[in-house]
């Protein structure tokens, strides 16, 4: 089989070359280091296209494989099913990262829909050849490179490449993830201003008389809103006249005398 002569020379240096340096030493890479977009996205395509022949000479039938929901597989087998080969496996890890570069080309040609779906299919043949770094690394290039990801999308696929940081080669992979983090958090809940995070964060803890005043406060908000407002109601129930408890409303802060 000529196929198989070729292609585990290649996953053995392929695998040494990874060890030093995550970027695979491929022509789409080379082109985009160069900013040579078209270009680049064409040999990214091409590739993409004869490693799906080879798969599917070998029986690997995933041409039109999607993963939508970015769902984490599970079960004793952990996030892949085994193939009957070796070979089937390392062509499908070849497809993965051929996806993987697909994406990046799409992305920076601001396609982010089709970049999505490359790497949301990368993610299911990562899962499909068992390579988990591959799985990481497609959910992560997708947190890295593509733009106005859905709320849901987001944090799936940052689950995924969270999740598969023990099985990542380099510590660069692990950098990225927390990179990624950040932008995840910024995304979700927004950027806060520095100046606001040291405020929060060296904060004084309430005193004494501050945290009775809150306490006695939200008794009052609760009785108040049992008695929809009604103040002389809202007394009996605190224990209290209806003249003290009006005095403490005019001390309170403006919801409470809303709550009134």
């Amino acid at each position: 089989m000529a196929v198989i002569k070729e292609v585990l020379p290649q996953i053995l240096a392929g695998q040494i070359e990874m060890d030093a340096d995550p970027t695979p030493r491929t022509l789409t890479y080379a082109l985009l280091a160069e900013g040579r977009l078209v270009e680049a996205e064409a040999a990214a395509r091409q590739k993409v296209s004869d490693l799906e022949k080879d798969n599917a000479a070998f029986g690997n039938n995933f041409t039109t494989v999607q993963s939508k929901n970015l769902v984490l597989k599970s079960g004793g087998a952990g996030l892949h099913e085994q193939n009957e080969t070796a070979v089937m496996n390392c062509l499908l890890n070849l497809l993965a990262e051929a996806l993987i570069a697909h994406g990046i080309t799409l992305a920076r040609l601001k396609r982010f829909d089709a970049a999505q779906a490359r790497l949301e299919r990368a993610i299911a043949v990562a899962q499909e050849a068992g390579v988990p770094d591959k799985v990481g690394l497609a959910a992560l290039t997708m947190i890295e490179e593509v733009d106005e990801l859905s709320r849901e999308t987001l944090l799936r696929a940052y689950e995924l490449a969270s999740s598969t940081t023990p099985h990542m080669v380099t510590l660069e992979f692990q950098w990225r993830v927390i990179h990624a983090a950040k932008k995840v958090m910024a995304m979700v809940w927004g950027e806060m201003n520095p100046d606001r995070a040291q405020e929060i964060l060296l904060a004084k803890p309430p005193s004494l008389t501050e945290q009775v005043l809150s306490y006695e406060g939200k008794l009052i908000k609760q009785a108040l809103m049992q008695t929809n407002g009604g103040i002389v109601e809202a007394a009996s129930l605190l224990t209290l006249t209806p003249e003290s408890l009006a005095l403490m409303l005019e001390h309170r802060d403006k919801g409470l005398v809303a709550s009134a």
